[in-house]
């Protein structure tokens, strides 16, 4: 029972995937490559934030006041998921919609893979029946549209420049 119980929560979180490739012209250009760049972005974007984070960042615990300085960097921080995204879609190499859905895609796969995956593979081998992995599958989902989402605006963003 948990093996099928990991099987429909693995289709649910990571099908849509290969569906978006396979029924794209991304698998017509043969565009594993500008997933792959999508994928290396997030991951390294991921890690710099964490990197900064770790590093200036203060624990809010110790005191229990607000600190402007201290989110104003939390906000700088964040803003580096765009820096990552603009430097993802300027080195890629096609034009257009294939390029923001290629680098959108790769993003989501990224951060799939690594959030949802482990407690996915550790969570579902357990004898009883949990929904938040069904949830996590539906949320993965959502987060698809919102990284090509994201990932557009970016692009837009940049061509405005």
């Amino acid at each position: 029972m948990t093996y099928t119980h990991f099987i429909n929560s693995f289709a649910l979180t990571f099908a849509p995937f290969y569906i978006i490739f396979k029924c794209t012209k991304l698998a017509e250009i043969h565009a594993n490559r500008i997933l792959l760049f999508g994928f290396l972005g997030y991951v390294f974007t991921q890690l710099f934030k964490m990197l900064l984070l770790a590093t200036f960042a203060t624990s809010s615990f110790e005191s229990l006041q607000f600190e402007w300085i201290q989110e104003l960097f939390n906000v700088v921080v964040s803003f580096l998921d765009i820096l990552g995204v603009n430097y993802v879609l300027a080195k890629t190499p096609l034009d257009g919609d294939l390029k923001i859905l290629g680098v959108g895609l790769g993003w989501a796969l990224a951060e799939s893979i690594l959030t949802k995956f482990g407690p996915l593979w550790v969570g579902t081998r357990s004898p009883e029946f949990d929904w938040k992995f069904l949830i996590a599958g539906v949320e993965s989902n959502l987060h698809i549209v919102l990284f090509i989402s994201f990932t557009s605006l970016v692009w837009l963003w940049g061509r405005r420049r």
